[in-house]
C-alpha cells in the first residue's frame, strides 16, 4: 500500500502519470487532488468550466482560496488525510495518489504517515492497513543533469508564491520527454520499484 504524492509544473503530464499508475497497480487506487474541494466549491459558487479554470488566472485564485483554507483549517491536509484514512478503512489492501503543489504540505503529510506509524508500533506493536508507505514523486519535461528544471510553464506569481519546486527532494523523479510509451515504461520502472 502507498500513499503517492505527484507534484510538477502545469502540463507536465500530472494526470496522465497517475492515470497511467492507477491502472497498472496490483491493488486498487484513487487519485484526490488537495485543490479539488477548492475547485468545486468555486465552480458552483461563480459557475465556471473546467476549461476556464485551469487558465492561468483561475489557477492563481483558486491557489489564493486554498492558501485560505490553508491557513484557517489546515484545509488541505485535513481533507488528504481524511480521504486517505477513509478509503483505506474500507477493508481492501489500498491505494491513493494525490496531487500536493506546496512543498511543506508535502512535508506534513508525510511526517504525518510517518508519526502514526511510530505511535501504533508503540501501543499495538503492529502497523493497520491504512499506514503505509508515502512516496513523493516529481513529473518534469525538461530537466539539466542535476535534476534542475530547465524550462517553468507557471504563472510567475504562483512560481514566485511556491518557489522551485523541483528543488524539494522528491523519492522519485519521472521525466516526460519522450514519446507515451516511454512514459508508460517510466510508470512501470516506479510501480515495480515500489513493488506497487
Amino acid at each position: 500500500m502507498a500513499l503517492i504524492i505527484i507534484n510538477g509544473e502545469a502540463r507536465t503530464g500530472k494526470d496522465t502519470v497517475a492515470n497511467i499508475l492507477m491502472k497498472n497497480m496490483k491493488d486498487e487506487c484513487i487519485i484526490v487532488s488537495s485543490v479539488d474541494p477548492i475547485k468545486n466549491s468555486v465552480k458552483e459558487i461563480i459557475s465556471i468550466s473546467d476549461e476556464k479554470i485551469k487558465a492561468d488566472n483561475y489557477r492563481i485564485f483558486l491557489s489564493e482560496v486554498k492558501d485560505a483554507w490553508v491557513k484557517y483549517n489546515d484545509g488541505a491536509f485535513n481533507y488528504i488525510k481524511y480521504e486517505y484514512i477513509n478509503y483505506c478503512q474500507n477493508g481492501k489492501k489500498s491505494n491513493l495518489i494525490t496531487f500536493i503543489r506546496e512543498p511543506s504540505e508535502i512535508d506534513k503529510l508525510k511526517t504525518w504517515i510517518d508519526t502514526e506509524k511510530k505511535n501504533i508500533l508503540k501501543i499495538k506493536n503492529i502497523i493497520p492497513e491504512y499506514m503505509c508507505e508515502c512516496i513523493s514523486l516529481y513529473i518534469s519535461t525538461k530537466f539539466d543533469e542535476d535534476n534542475t528544471e530547465k524550462i517553468s510553464r507557471e504563472p510567475k506569481e504562483l512560481m514566485d508564491k511556491w518557489g522551485n519546486i523541483s528543488s524539494y527532494k522528491y523519492d522519485y523523479y519521472i521525466h516526460n520527454d519522450k514519446s507515451l510509451y516511454d512514459l508508460k515504461k517510466e510508470c512501470i520502472n516506479f510501480l515495480e520499484k515500489y513493488n506497487l
